[in-house]
């Protein structure tokens, strides 16, 4: 089962649990795919508003926003290196880049989360093969940012108040901003111990992360589920969703 995170501020945040034990939500930059199969001069592919036309082979673009098609054997996949090229070419615009596959270029996001799920792409002539009308898939970064924060209070809370949270832990994840990926934070995890129907716990911000995390593992809930409420405070103590816990 995974948790469906939502933001509380822009600094706290909620994550809602349908069980007692939940995995961690890895983010996703959203895309989708543009297959060239023999594509002529005047195709165009749109991205976000954005027009790329395909010219001749051989021909010199004018602009970064034209691509030159390709001839023979290897046509599609010298059209798809030359699309992609412009993508990138012009990912300052769009915000997103190309990567070429034999004539299939994936259009993906520069940035994380499902913002780009909405992200438009179009295209005229049918030599050209869109995967989706928009931009898909992408997952947002779970969690709490940690920039300016001193400590962190993360509660966790049944979803029926008269039910009981027993054993287990809360196992704490940092976000690697250079992989984009969630890794165990052992130091970080936090033991439930006894039954109780809410609690909350608060540690120093010692880690190198740019975002911290929680999920249940092992938490025996007497009815629902649970929902775990993550706050920061900043350096100066003051906390940052202005609700104490």
């Amino acid at each position: 089962m995974t948790i469906a995170w939502t933001k509380l501020s822009s600094r706290s945040a909620k994550a809602v649990c349908s069980t007692g034990t939940e995995a961690i939500v890895q983010p996703v930059q959203a895309s989708a795919t543009v297959a060239f199969s023999t594509a002529v001069a005047g195709n165009t592919v749109t991205l976000r508003g954005n027009t790329f036309t395909a010219i001749a082979n051989g021909g010199t673009p004018a602009n970064l926003y034209q691509f030159a098609v390709g001839t023979g054997g290897t046509a599609d996949a010298d059209t798809g290196d030359a699309f992609a090229a412009a993508v990138n070419a012009t990912t300052d615009v769009h915000g997103c880049t190309g990567t070429n596959a034999a004539g299939t270029v994936t259009v993906r996001a520069v940035e994380y989360g499902t913002g780009p799920n909405a992200w438009t792409l179009t295209k005229v002539g049918d030599p050209i093969t869109l995967g989706a009308a928009v931009l898909e898939d992408g997952v947002d970064i779970s969690g709490v940012p940690l920039a300016d924060v001193g400590a962190v209070s993360v509660k966790a809370e049944a979803d029926t108040k008269t039910a009981t949270l027993t054993g287990g832990a809360l196992t704490c994840y940092a976000l690697n901003t250079r992989t984009m990926k969630w890794n165990r934070y052992a130091d970080g995890d936090l033991s439930l111990g006894a039954a109780y129907v809410g609690h909350a716990y608060a540690l120093g911000v010692t880690i190198p992360a740019s975002y911290i995390a929680w999920v249940p593992t092992g938490v025996t809930i007497s009815a629902d589920g649970l929902t775990l409420y993550i706050d920061t405070f900043e350096t100066d103590n003051r906390p940052t969703s202005g609700r104490a816990l």
